[in-house]
């Protein structure tokens, strides 16, 4: 969402920042923060079960992007004064064509 991007474009280029997201999500999560900052330097990310890197990443990082489903996983848990950015999408024709297409397909 435009909101989104324009919270990413604002990321400031240095210091921590932690990245939560389900498994499977992880990747394309790490490529759009990648997109955004132009590296990686300085990201933290953990996968839901990486309960070692969830530690690190609430104790280390003021800001800290998450999916949707990671969500709970942060809330309460995130220090005072956290920073807590959401990657909010807005579903596209294309995708919504696939998933038509899928649902058609499985019955």
């Amino acid at each position: 969402m435009e909101e989104t991007q324009h919270e990413l474009v604002q990321l400031p280029p240095d210091g921590p920042l932690g990245l939560v997201a389900e498994d499977h999500y992880l990747p394309s999560a790490r490529a759009l923060v990648r997109q955004y900052r132009g590296t990686e330097e300085g990201l933290i990310w953990a996968g839901h079960h990486n309960r070692a890197a969830l530690r690190r990443i609430l104790r280390d990082c003021p800001i800290i992007i998450h999916t949707l489903g990671s969500k709970r996983l942060l809330e309460g848990q995130a220090p005072r004064g956290t920073q807590l950015l959401e990657l909010r999408y807005r579903p596209n024709p294309a995708s919504l064509a696939r998933l038509r297409s899928l649902v058609i397909a499985t019955g």
